[in-house]
């Protein structure tokens, strides 16, 4: 069951009418709340038009090329990057656009599916070779590379060597161990899980190199995902381990009961995740969230606000919980016991049509 933007019930097939009114009323997240209508004054269409544009823009490369460019190249392309893989990023949100705009599930899952299979087969060109660099490490670092060797992270930011970076810094020379397409890799496996194509899903992680030692957060966000389809339960849950229960404030929670829930097989965990999300999801899409006095005062109206709204919504990735629908379709896929046996708990957020296969799994 979900509930369309424009506050109307969109039917799933084979409910009754009065089967989804009865859902509804005992979801306590969207049951008389008024929420953010995207659809209002084409909006939405204006936004879709503009993604499909940019999407059907990025042409793949040749394979050829793309190996002479990832062992021979500088920069991006040494790292990794391709058109290929910026499409596989990119899908997430035109096939969570076209869903919103009134697509089904079979687009949502073409258009992800078809963007993960150009991507897998450049993973196993990667340049996985390690690399060293002079770079300018503050003295609160210094311990953390005293090894003289560290894991490629993207969020991991170094500068460069120099003499005017300040007293604090010492120039240091470090053996990196390149992880290439970190972001790239962490939303293909995400799009493919989405997509319930697990054959390309587990190809992707199977022919992945992960560096050991592993850590920096974004190598640990490929690694627990990576370890997870290929079956490597023990060290996925390792790697979980080490992941903060704090959530970014602005983007959508990748709530670590999810992960977890589906590695031991505990229904309860993935519920527990899926009420997070939807909790945090409904709070950002609320209006009373931005109808308060105080933005009233300093904005003049809602209609002054929307925009700006509208921008963070779409923006940020709020218009279905990829992380929940990817964890929530393996639960499916491996047939954990119990995953969907509260129907409340799948919203316009995490969609029920999203989450099951085409054709449902015997027992569920």
């Amino acid at each position: 069951m979900t509930i369309c933007y424009c506050g109307q019930l969109k039917c799933v097939k084979g409910l009754r009418k009065r089967e989804h009114f009865e859902r509804v009323a005992a979801f306590p997240f969207m049951a008389g709340k008024e929420y953010i209508d995207l659809a209002k004054g084409g909006d939405l269409r204006r936004r879709l038009a503009l993604l499909r544009a940019h999407f059907e823009g990025l042409k793949a490369e040749p394979l050829a090329r793309l190996k002479v460019a990832f062992r021979s190249g500088e920069g991006a392309a040494r790292d990794g990057h391709s058109k290929r893989g910026m499409r596989a990023r990119e899908s997430l949100k035109v096939a969570a656009t076209e869903f919103v705009a009134g697509g089904t599930a079979g687009k949502f899952r073409k258009i992800l599916s078809g963007a993960v299979r150009g991507f897998a087969p450049t993973v196993k060109l990667f340049d996985y070779s390690d690399f060293e660099c002079t770079v300018a490490v503050s003295k609160s670092q210094a311990r953390k590379f005293r090894a003289g060797e560290a894991a490629q992270d993207h969020n991991q930011v170094l500068l460069a060597a120099g003499q005017s970076v300040g007293g604090g810094y010492s120039n240091m020379r470090l053996r990196v161990k390149r992880q290439p397409a970190q972001l790239e890799m962490r939303d293909a496996m995400i799009a493919a899980m989405c997509a319930w194509d697990f054959k390309t899903a587990e190809k992707i992680a199977g022919d992945y190199k992960l560096m050991e030692p592993v850590k920096g957060d974004s190598v640990d966000e490929v690694a627990l995902l990576i370890y997870a389809l290929r079956g490597e339960t023990r060290e996925a849950l390792r790697i979980l381990a080490k992941r903060r229960g704090a959530y970014p404030v602005d983007f959508p929670p990748e709530r670590k009961e999810l992960a977890e829930g589906v590695l031991r097989k505990d229904a309860k965990l993935i519920h527990a995740g899926m009420k997070a999300i939807n909790t945090r999801y409904g709070t950002v899409w609320a209006v009373k969230t931005y109808a308060t006095r105080a933005k009233l005062q300093r904005h003049g109206t809602m209609g002054a606000m929307m925009p700006k709204i509208l921008n963070h919504i779409h923006g940020h990735n709020w218009l279905v919980s990829h992380w929940a629908i990817a964890w929530v379709s393996l639960a499916g896929h491996r047939r954990v016991p119990g995953v969907f046996d509260d129907p409340g708990l799948f919203t316009q957020w995490i969609p029920w049509e999203l989450c099951t296969a085409p054709k449902r799994p015997e027992g569920f």
